[in-house]
């Protein structure tokens, strides 16, 4: 739902709950929505407060609590305050929800109540018999037990929102912090335990791949020599310090990382393969990251292969198209783009939830990531005059 609409539809559940309190809003509700909307949060938005407040409403009748306000009120604040170099944002957002409700004219016994419950989501464990509060935390935690691809978008959003952390650091907090969750049940309620299993398998899929991360660079990368032999765009002379970093010969380096793409081409040059990706929500050219050792140009068909099931493509040229890098101050990335020619007519094999398609180069898909379609763009003049698989 667009993000209007998901505010609107919370304004009338907000304004419900308020009528039933007899309390007045008073700006509240513009406070809290404008606290969601930090540019910081990418998971921890208007959205997941949204998701929270139905999912508490819901399990509220499910279970039966005659009166949820309480459960409802602390939802709303939860992540009021949200700080993710801070360690304080349970304790900061209850004492929000006590301030600004206080401030309205909340009674004393309900104001102890949403700070209890809100301080109870820094440990995820509610007291024995405590079904409010049950309620609240399986709310907030019903995320884990989403698709596998849902799943993956949250953890790609979390990791956003710590993206200041180094790659290592974050994988080893991360992992701490998952594996505390599954130390325990996840959900407390009757109608959440049937989910209690897929939850499960999400979180343990989850800490394997962060156990499994390695940089590849600094290190040896077999093939990227050969790669960078005649690259048709090398972006601010990222190709001179890929070499040194493959190479694994400069100390001073920071660890990083290697991301191929594919641009399929049909003969003419007139569409583009495209591969439509729920975790960023774009249309972008097939490819991901190289694996430890592997030759980039291995890497790339690898990755076609998985995303669209092509194995009979041409290469377009003798080696990557276009290097670029891009770092923060504890990883370097690079990314090197190889073109293809190749048969449209060809079967696609999409990868479950990531559908593959061609699309034609005359006009941007609204959809496709606009930093990729102008590199694209700017490769079709070249490629358009190398002779293709029909020529």
């Amino acid at each position: 739902m667009p993000e209007p609409e998901l505010v609107s539809a919370l304004r009338a559940r907000w304004d419900a709950l308020f009528d039933r309190l007899g309390l007045v809003d008073d700006g509240l509700f513009a406070d809290l929505v404008g606290r969601y909307r930090e540019p910081h949060r990418h998971y921890h938005s208007v959205a997941h407060v949204a998701a929270v407040v139905e999912q508490v409403e819901d399990l509220a009748a499910r279970v039966g609590l005659e009166r949820p306000e309480a459960t409802l009120l602390a939802a709303w604040f939860h992540d009021a305050v949200y700080d993710p170099r801070a360690a304080d944002n349970e304790r900061r957002s209850a004492d929000l929800a006590v301030a600004a409700l206080s401030a309205r004219g909340a009674a004393s016994a309900l104001l102890a109540r949403v700070e209890q419950m809100v301080l109870a989501t820094a440990a995820h464990v509610p007291d024995e018999g405590d079904v409010e509060a049950a309620v609240l935390l399986d709310a907030d935690l019903a995320i884990l037990a989403a698709s596998p691809l849902d799943y993956a978008a949250y953890a790609a959003a979390v990791r956003e929102e710590y993206a200041f952390v180094p790659e290592a650091a974050f994988r080893t907090g991360r992992r701490k912090v998952l594996q505390a969750l599954l130390s325990q049940p996840l959900f407390r309620t009757q109608p959440m335990r049937p989910l209690e299993e897929p939850a499960r398998e999400n979180v343990e899929r989850e800490i394997r791949s962060l156990a499994a991360w390695e940089p590849v660079l600094p290190g040896y990368v077999p093939g990227v020599d050969a790669a960078l032999g005649a690259v048709v765009v090398d972006e601010d002379g990222a190709s001179i310090r890929l070499r040194r970093a493959a190479a694994g010969d400069d100390p001073t380096l920071l660890p990083g990382e290697l991301i191929v793409w594919a641009w399929v081409f049909d003969p003419d040059v007139e569409h583009v393969l495209l591969v439509a990706h729920p975790r960023f929500q774009r249309l972008l050219p097939p490819g991901g990251r190289v694996n430890p050792q592997e030759d980039p140009a291995d890497a790339v068909l690898r990755e076609l292969r998985e995303e669209t099931g092509l194995v009979d493509v041409v290469p377009a040229h003798s080696g990557a198209v276009l290097v670029d890098r891009w770092a923060t101050s504890t990883i370097e990335t690079y990314g090197l783009a190889f073109a293809f020619f190749t048969d449209p007519a060809q079967p696609l094999v999409s990868e479950p939830g990531q559908q593959a398609a061609w699309y034609p180069l005359d006009a941007r898909p609204p959809e496709a990531d606009e930093r990729h379609w102008h590199r694209l763009s700017a490769a079709v003049a070249r490629l358009r005059i190398i002779p293709s698989p029909e020529g």
